[in-house]
Order: structure tokens, then C-alpha cells, then sequence
């Protein structure tokens, strides 16, 4: 746009008539969109607040744990800030006070995002039960991200020397390098990097699994349609922000990647942990299942001095079984002996009766 000097503090926007309708335009049209987003991530907290104090409170302390509560309490507060910023209940006309509002809400966003990619890959190398070379590969990945995203910001910041920032009815905005928007394709990378492995890994696993078994745990089908909704919102986040800043980068618009935008990332990231969390606490209808063994092909268990087996597609708190099939009692010696499955996942052989 070569009508309006946005490489100089603007107090009022260029004298063109059609260039200072459609800055007013974009700008309404912006906060609008702002305070859609706001509150979207404010009423999906309310939603989600009951899954949260049953399943992340209670629990034990971890990374997930920390990340997750300081991300979503972080993130509530600081777009309560630019709700009351954008829409108008406290317009800002000073250079200082928009320049430390850009460059402070700039650098929250980009920890938000990159915690929000740290739960992801914290999701992955789980999966992978925290082999080596799955932490190498994912290390790496992110640093890579981290490095790039930085010099990119740096960059255009040295560049700029802070003059792309300027206030139109009170409020802030920021013009941007033409070369920023990469950031989202550094970011997309890395998550596509995490969803490859997961993936991977839950493929694996479902095929060297009883094929008898597969249809009876909804924790694989789960993790899957988790990690490709997520993937998938992810995806269409992240080709708006690269188009937002590609066309728009020194007008209004394109704020929108780090506000409505950053608010559905935020919004998809907290549902994939709670989902995650809701599933590993057991809230699936299959805990109370029952299963008939004459329709399952076992392995061969020898006697009581062999260990029990495992059965790694089940994590069922309880499943107990019909009589084992050709293994009959007397009936002074009580009924037919049973399999049954705990919560840690053994299968627990009858010890008077060996399994054909």
C-alpha cells in the first residue's frame, strides 16, 4: 500500500479519501473478528472448566500438566487484555504505550505457540514410549523451529526499528516484513513432523496386535481421529495466518493471525489434552466389557510358572471372561476357570489349567 506511510508513527491515516475508508473498514472489520475470537477461547474455558478440574487437577505433576494450566490461564488473561484494547474501552494514542503493547503481546503469542507445539511432541514421544531416537528427532525439530522463528523475528524487528507501528481510533497495529509469514511454515512443519510419528507409531501397533482384539479398544481408533482433527484445524489455521500475512502484511488484517487465529490454535491444542486425559482416565464405554474367549485366538500359556502375558492394545480396568474352552473342572472343584484382565494390562492364567 504506497498511499499510506506506514514506516512513520500515524497519528491520522494519509490524506486519500479511498485509503482512509478502507484503513476504517479493514479496522472494524478486524475488531469484529478480534473479539469473535476472544471470545470463543473465554467461552470454550467455561465449557471445558468440569473436564479440567476432574482430570487435570487431580493429577500427578508433569510437564503436560504445567504447560498446559500456565498456556490456558496465560493465554484467558492476555486476550481479556486485547478484548478491552480492541474494543475500545481503553483506546491508546501513544507511540510508547502502542510500542510496548506490540512488541510484549508479539512475544506472549510466540511462547504461547511454541508451548502449545511442545505439548504436541510431548504427545508424540509418549506414543513412542520415549525411545532415544524419537527424542533425538523431535529435539531437533524443535530447535530447528526455534531457530528459524527467531531469526526471522529479529530480523525484521532490526530491520524496522520499531517504525511499522502505528494506532488508528485507538487502536494498535503493526506493519510486518514480507517475509515473516514463513514463521507458519516452520510452525506447520514441526507439527506435521509430530503427527507423522504419531501416526507411525499407532500403525505399528495396531498391526502387530491380535486381529481379534482391534475392534474391542477404542483407545487407538481415539488417537487417531484426535491427532487428525487436530491436524487438520491446525492445517487450516496455519494457511490463514501465511495468506494473512503474505497479502496483508502492513494492514489491519494482519493482526488476525495472532488473535482469532491464535485463539482456535489455542482452543484445538487444550481439547486434544483433555481428550487425551478424558481417555487415560477411563470415561470409555468399554471398561465394563465382557468378552467371550472361544472367540479369541490366545497365546500359549504353559502353566503358573510362566509369567503372564500382556496385551498392549488393552487398557481396560476390567474385563472378565466366559469358562476357557477346553479346560473343564470337576464339579467338587468349583466352577470353570476364567482369564480376566486387570488395569495394568496382564492377562492372568488359571494355574491348575495349561491353555491348548
Amino acid at each position: 500500500m504506497k498511499d499510506v506511510p506506514t514506516d512513520v508513527w500515524l497519528r491520522f491515516i494519509a490524506p486519500d479519501p479511498q485509503v482512509t475508508t478502507d484503513f476504517l473498514v479493514e479496522v472494524q472489520v478486524t475488531r469484529f473478528i478480534v473479539i469473535a475470537g476472544c471470545v470463543i477461547l473465554w467461552w470454550d474455558w467455561i465449557l471445558t472448566f468440569g473436564d479440567e478440574v476432574i482430570h487435570i487437577w487431580p493429577s500427578r505433576p508433569s510437564a503436560v500438566k504445567f504447560i498446559f494450566l500456565v498456556n490456558r490461564y496465560m493465554n484467558l488473561l492476555v486476550e481479556g487484555a486485547v478484548f478491552i484494547h480492541v474494543s475500545g474501552l481503553i483506546p491508546t494514542h501513544s507511540y510508547e504505550v502502542c510500542h510496548g503493547y506490540v512488541l510484549a503481546y508479539g512475544l506472549l503469542v510466540f511462547l504461547s505457540w511454541a508451548s502449545i507445539h511442545v505439548l504436541v511432541i510431548l504427545r508424540a514421544w509418549a506414543i513412542w514410549e520415549r525411545q532415544l531416537w524419537t527424542t533425538v528427532v523431535l529435539v531437533a525439530a524443535y530447535v530447528t523451529y526455534a531457530v528459524l522463528c527467531t531469526s526471522l523475528i529479529v530480523s525484521a524487528f532490526v530491520r524496522s526499528k520499531g517504525r511499522f507501528i502505528y494506532s488508528i481510533e485507538g487502536v494498535c497495529f503493526s506493519s510486518m516484513s514480507s517475509n515473516m509469514w514463513y514463521i507458519w511454515v516452520a510452525s506447520l512443519g514441526l507439527e506435521y513432523i509430530a503427527f507423522g510419528l504419531t501416526v507411525i507409531c499407532l500403525r505399528r501397533r495396531r498391526q502387530a496386535t491380535y486381529p481379534e482384539f482391534r475392534n474391542l479398544s477404542p483407545i487407538p481408533q481415539k488417537l487417531y481421529v484426535s491427532a487428525l482433527t487436530y491436524i487438520l484445524f491446525n492445517t487450516l489455521c496455519h494457511i490463514s495466518n501465511m495468506v494473512a500475512w503474505k497479502l496483508y502484511a502492513d494492514r489491519p488484517f494482519n493482526v488476525l493471525a495472532v488473535t482469532f487465529m491464535f485463539c482456535l490454535s489455542n482452543v484445538a491444542g487444550q481439547r486434544l489434552v483433555l481428550d487425551l486425559r478424558t481417555l487415560n482416565t477411563g470415561r470409555q464405554p468399554t471398561s465394563q466389557l465382557n468378552v467371550r474367549l472361544s472367540n479369541i485366538a490366545l497365546p500359549r500359556f504353559l502353566n503358573s510358572a510362566s509369567p503372564t502375558g500382556s496385551v498392549p492394545v488393552l487398557s481396560l480396568s476390567r474385563i472378565s471372561a466366559l469358562p476357557i474352552p477346553g479346560c473343564p473342572m470337576p464339579p467338587t472343584m468349583g466352577p470353570a476357570p476364567v482369564l480376566t484382565f486387570d488395569s495394568s494390562r496382564r492377562i492372568r492364567s488359571n494355574p491348575t489349567c495349561a491353555l491348548p
